[in-house]
């Protein structure tokens, strides 16, 4: 195991059958936070040759990561239905992979309309959603530095993502957010990815302006000038 600073450990562990099949059950020693390097050798013997796997990466956090998921809707509701469905699911999804959202911990901010359902936070506006991003997100972050994932889900056009009956988002919006909580970021925290999951027509529009380090962006098809 190499830690994200270089050092090497190794552990010496016996083959369980003649195959040579082995287990490193209960291992503590990812005592770092950050990327680890993990392979596996077998130095040679008079009976068998050298083998050595490759090399597999480890990412060590003290939280399963963040996220942000925001629920869209234009003039009219079409759609709706089907976005809170995906939304649900989203949220769902989240939950089974180990964000916790409950009295003490709360990994997941959920906008959407309809503020009964479980883990709702509250109705999508521009500047709840700015705050989550810029604030919400960047102390969460920065006290337990871990991924954070933004799902945007409804209809969209060029450079927009619509909340009605607020304006829409534009690119150049998001983007600024994302550069606000990039930037107040701190130690280890500088570190993690910023997953965006754009679920809405065009949405492929909005990754000149989203590019940067540390962002993943997963989005519709680039519309064609």
């Amino acid at each position: 195991m190499t830690d994200p600073a270089g050092s090497k450990k190794i552990e010496l562990i016996l083959t369980s059958d003649r195959f040579g099949h082995f287990q490193l059950r209960k291992y503590m020693g990812f005592d770092e936070l950050g990327e680890w390097k993990v392979q596996a050798f077998f130095n040679k013997n008079d009976a068998y040759v050298q083998s050595i796997s490759e090399i597999t990466s480890v990412q060590v956090s003290v939280s399963a990561g963040y996220a942000i998921i925001v629920q869209g809707s234009i003039m009219g509701n079409e759609g709706i239905r089907s976005h809170n469905k995906t939304a649900n699911f989203v949220y769902n999804q989240f939950k089974l992979r180990g964000l916790q959202d409950n009295d003490k911990l709360d990994d997941i901010m959920y906008f959407n309309y309809d503020t009964l359902q479980e883990g709702v936070d509250n109705k999508p506006s521009k500047s709840a959603i700015k705050n989550a991003l810029t604030s919400w997100a960047q102390e969460k972050m920065n006290e337990k530095p871990a991924n954070l994932y933004i799902v945007m889900v409804d209809h969209g056009l060029e450079e927009k993502f619509f909340i009605y009956p607020d304006d829409p988002i534009q690119s150049s919006d998001l983007a600024k957010w994302l550069d606000t909580l990039q930037q107040g970021l701190e130690g280890q925290a500088k570190n993690q990815e910023i997953v965006l999951i754009l679920g809405f027509c065009h949405s492929g529009s909005f990754i000149d302006d989203l590019s940067g380090k540390k962002r993943i962006i997963i989005t519709g098809r680039i519309p064609k000038k």
